[in-house]
């Protein structure tokens, strides 16, 4: 954090050198998995990055487009599509067991 010219504390912003790590310790971590946990839980984190994507984008990209990344993000998580969640009170998992 540093202060703006407004005297707010603003983050710092982040260089695609640390977006590159951020997903290189996510990649050590999904290999450290057992070999037949790595997959699933690498389609879920993906579907959860593209569902965040989605909603982020919403309001700059047409409705249509933000429901087709909704639904994939649905099908990487194993479920049909995005009304399936609600269906089968699915809920938020934690990727890597111990981290918050």
């Amino acid at each position: 954090m540093f202060c703006d010219k407004t005297g707010i504390d603003v983050p710092e912003k982040r260089k695609s050198s640390d977006s590159e790590a951020d997903l290189n310790k996510i990649l050590s971590k999904l290999n450290d998995l057992p070999a037949d946990q790595r997959g699933e839980r690498a389609l879920r984190m993906a579907a959860r990055l593209v569902e965040y994507g989605a909603f982020e984008l919403a309001g700059r990209v047409s409705s249509e487009t933000v429901g087709e990344m909704v639904n994939l993000s649905a099908r990487l998580s194993g479920r049909r599509n995005a009304s399936d969640t609600a269906a089968s009170g699915a809920d938020v998992v934690q990727l890597f067991p111990g981290d918050s």
